[in-house]
């Protein structure tokens, strides 16, 4: 589990993120913020 603080203009999100090795980490975080 890896934890990844994701800034936003009016806020700050924290996402936990599984198996971030897999470099589909990224599309988990735009999943979460949109």
């Amino acid at each position: 589990m890896k934890t990844v603080a994701v800034i936003e203009p009016n806020k700050i999100k924290i996402i936990k993120i599984k198996m971030p090795e897999l470099g589909s980490y990224q599309a988990l975080m735009i999943t979460e913020l949109t």
